[in-house]
């Protein structure tokens, strides 16, 4: 398990007297042929920081379905932009951790809607010598463009309200 936590750029972090690498509702079996089997790996990824995704409405439940994407943690990774995320950061299941696990993901967070929203709607500018209408831009902002496969939902939905 930390070999892939390590590939996957997330921490491991106590959740009770458990080190886990991973959600802390996982489950971990051994099957009678001796293999080793992992179920309910939903939350996986970090949450996105309901506290700096302002624009979003603030459900007490948000850190357990609005998740960092894979990609986004890859990229944070190879820019060595934060060290490895807790899955567990903001939620009851993090709260014997240590309190920079949940400062890592608030600024993650805060860098993604900061930092990489305006530097993709720079690089969307400069593209554009006239911006096209806007239903052929929000199309194009939700076709698979690369940049926005490192976004999470919030970040996408926030793009939207942009160029509404």
């Amino acid at each position: 398990m930390r070999e892939a936590a390590a590939a996957l750029h997330l921490a491991e972090h106590r959740v009770g007297d458990k080190r886990l690498s991973a959600g802390g509702d996982v489950e971990g079996h051994r099957l009678s042929n001796g293999r080793y089997v992992l179920l309910d790996l939903a939350r996986t990824w970090p949450p996105e920081s309901p506290n700096e995704a302002k624009h979003l409405a603030h459900a007490s439940s948000s850190v357990f379905f609005r998740l960092l994407r894979r990609e986004y943690l890859q990229l944070i990774k190879a820019n060595r932009l934060f060290p490895p995320l807790a899955s567990d950061a903001l939620c009851g299941w993090g709260r014997d951790m240590h309190r920079d696990h949940h400062l890592r993901v608030r600024g993650a967070t805060k860098y993604m809607l900061s930092t990489l929203v305006d530097s993709f709607l720079q690089q969307m500018a400069r593209r554009m010598a006239v911006p096209p209408p806007d239903k052929i831009l929000r199309g194009a902002l939700l076709r698979a463009n690369p940049c926005l496969r490192t976004c999470s939902k919030s970040m996408k939905e926030r793009l939207e309200r942009v160029f509404r």
